[in-house]
């Protein structure tokens, strides 16, 4: 009779106490551990015993844990071992472009450590190579949150209030994408004058208007709308896909067809009949619409979508903050929680860590505040 051995994990932290108690809480779940306190150590030791699971902390004594997970990345023997970062630093994403599985922050939540380490072993295997072809947002930090970019031909809610900057983001998508080989059309259902929303637009960096001439198109369907209802959006759809053959499809306001739909039967059957056609034509979709964080578990609209992009403006103290967050995007390992961004001339721009030094609150240039600019374009 043979028994399996528990699985061994390696410590990396330099600090001999935390390190001890990483030692204590993994033994007691039946974990075989080893400790080092150093890079150099660490990565010495998982070429000499090819560990089941690393667990490191960033801030080492001479080679730091990104440097650390980079080579074991980078080595045969321990490319595919699963790596843990627990550390204090708000660094998830460095820690995940370096190579890491998962990232925790401490002080140590004993019950998380042992979940996370217990996952990690037990799906070990080589990194999946993500074959989904995905399309830019175009900011290089939010690409990265969402995991590389947002699904091709795939149906995306972007939800939040007005002013949140909703439709500045799907403005910025469909110009770092739009081609003549990936033609974009933009739906309006709002009562606001075309000309106007594109005065706005102008603004932005990322505005082109040799696109919007040659494979962007701008279409004002609201007065269709309020003429024939929102049964006949399909319609408009199907006409679009034959005539311009888009591969990007924004609908702003999605939620606006609910309110010119009879029931919310009629509803229903509308947004799946839009997702089928979306669907059978390989286009990738975005509903825009003004929704508060509630109406995700109320509207059918939600379970539909294959993602869920949240914007917020949140109050703190005597300003307000920008925040964005993931709910929901299939096939992507996203970056789940809250991640500020500022709306710069550039466009949206995730903050932080992410984003990078050189961002202002202000317009470049114009002088307009960004909440102002925010407000007038979404």
């Amino acid at each position: 009779m043979t028994t399996q051995r528990a699985p061994l994990v390696l410590v990396v932290d330099g600090d001999p106490g935390t390190s001890q108690l990483e030692r204590l809480i993994l033994e007691n779940a039946g974990f075989r551990v080893e400790v080092v306190q150093d890079g150099e150590s660490a990565i010495a030791r998982a070429r000499e015993v090819t560990p089941d699971l690393v667990v490191m902390e960033i801030l080492l004594p001479g080679m730091d844990g990104l440097t650390v997970c980079r080579q074991l990345r980078s080595e045969h023997k321990t490319k595919d071992v699963p790596i843990l970062v627990l550390t204090a630093l708000m660094v998830r994403q460095r820690c995940m472009d370096a190579g890491a599985n998962a990232f925790l922050l401490k002080p140590i939540d004993e019950k998380r450590l042992v979940a996370t380490a217990r996952e990690l072993i037990e799906r070990r295997g080589p990194r999946v190579v993500d074959t989904i072809h995905r399309i830019t947002t175009g900011n290089d930090a939010l690409d990265r949150v969402t995991g590389g970019g947002i699904p091709a031909e795939s149906i995306n809610l972007i939800a939040g209030m007005p002013g949140t900057g909703k439709t500045i983001l799907a403005q910025q998508v469909v110009f770092a994408n739009a081609s003549d080989e990936m033609p974009a059309v933009y739906l309006t259902t709002l009562w606001e004058p075309l000309e106007k929303a594109i005065r706005y637009l102008q603004r932005f960096s990322f505005f082109d208007p040799d696109r919007m001439a040659s494979c962007i198109k701008y279409l004002d369907v609201s007065e269709r709308i309020l003429q024939d209802g929102a049964s006949c959006m399909p319609h408009i759809i199907l006409d679009l896909i034959r005539s311009n053959s888009p591969r990007i499809v924004v609908i702003d306001s999605f939620k606006a067809l609910r309110g010119f739909s009879t029931s919310g039967t009629e509803f229903r059957r509308l947004m799946y009949r839009l997702s089928q056609i979306l669907s059978a034509y390989s286009c990738t979709a975005f509903w825009i619409g003004d929704y508060t964080e509630a109406s995700i578990e109320i509207y059918p609209e939600f379970a539909a979508a294959d993602g869920i992009i949240f914007l917020e403006n949140r109050n703190i103290g005597d300003r307000d903050q920008r925040r964005l967050r993931v709910m929901k995007l299939r096939g992507s390992d996203y970056i789940p929680g809250e991640h500020p961004f500022r709306i710069t001339a550039r466009g949206l721009e995730i903050r932080g860590d992410n984003a990078g030094p050189g961002i202002s609150d202000s317009v470049a240039g114009g002088g307009e505040s960004s909440d102002a600019l925010a407000e007038a374009v979404s």
